[in-house]
């Protein structure tokens, strides 16, 4: 038989609680507009902000291209790093401030072209229609690379 804690360690066992329902309660409640904050973008860095690919408004793409990039038959095709943002599937956006401003500092003056991805968030959608958005989300952005100078082919993963 064990004994039970101590009335001190009751106290910081109800504190702890407190805390992490304090904070799933922020999280679930974080307005969307707190997390659109986007910072402004490098020089030679074009924005082409939500590009649907689904009928429901959380199923936007951002495409971030080097500017002056070319979609002629003939320009050579960059690779393109398709990210998915993090959030634990409840909080998060495609132009997350430095999640997204670091990766397109970094990649685009490279060269590449960056597709950040938006998708349904729990509770409304659940974890299976998530993962069909991800899905759907890298298709069309894997038949509309070439629209922005992007090689189909040549699709980097990413998650946050």
């Amino acid at each position: 038989m064990s004994a039970s804690p101590s009335p001190l360690r009751r106290a910081s066992l109800r504190q702890a609680a407190s805390v992490v329902a304090t904070l799933w309660v922020v999280a679930a409640a974080w307005p969307a507009h707190a997390q659109q904050r986007s910072a402004p973008l490098p020089a030679g860095v074009q924005r082409i902000a939500d590009v649907p690919y689904g009928p429901d408004p959380a199923q936007r793409l951002d495409v971030y291209v080097p500017a002056g990039t070319t979609a002629g038959a003939s320009a050579p095709r960059a690779p393109v790093i398709f990210m998915v943002h993090g959030g634990g599937w409840r909080i998060g956006d495609k132009a997350m401030g430095r999640v997204v401003q670091e990766k397109v500092n970094r990649w685009v003056p490279k060269g590449f072209i960056l597709i950040s991805a938006n998708y349904r968030m729990l509770p409304a959608a659940p974890v299976s229609a998530q993962a069909r958005d991800v899905q759907a989300a890298l298709v069309a952005a894997q038949q509309r690379a070439s629209t922005w100078g992007g090689d189909s082919g040549r699709f980097i993963l990413m998650g946050h």
